[in-house]
């Protein structure tokens, strides 16, 4: 499986600058990056020999800044 985007690189979160990668990935805050979440696990369903009823992810960890 893979993926193949019209640009290479990453875009910015809430910017003109839009870089037109597959899964619409940007850098946001700090170190904050997104991109397109449904897109990323519909390819991710894809993948030969995962069980549809199987979670892709168990646990998930970001870094976010102190809201204090």
């Amino acid at each position: 499986m893979f993926a193949e985007s019209k640009e290479e690189g990453v875009g910015e979160k809430d910017a003109w600058k839009e870089t037109k990668n597959k899964f619409g990935t940007a850098f946001g805050t700090g170190t904050e990056i997104v991109c397109n979440d449904d897109l990323v696990f519909e390819y991710a369903r894809k993948v030969k020999g995962l069980s549809a009823d199987k979670q892709l992810i168990r646990k998930l960890c970001r870094n976010q800044e102190s809201r204090t």
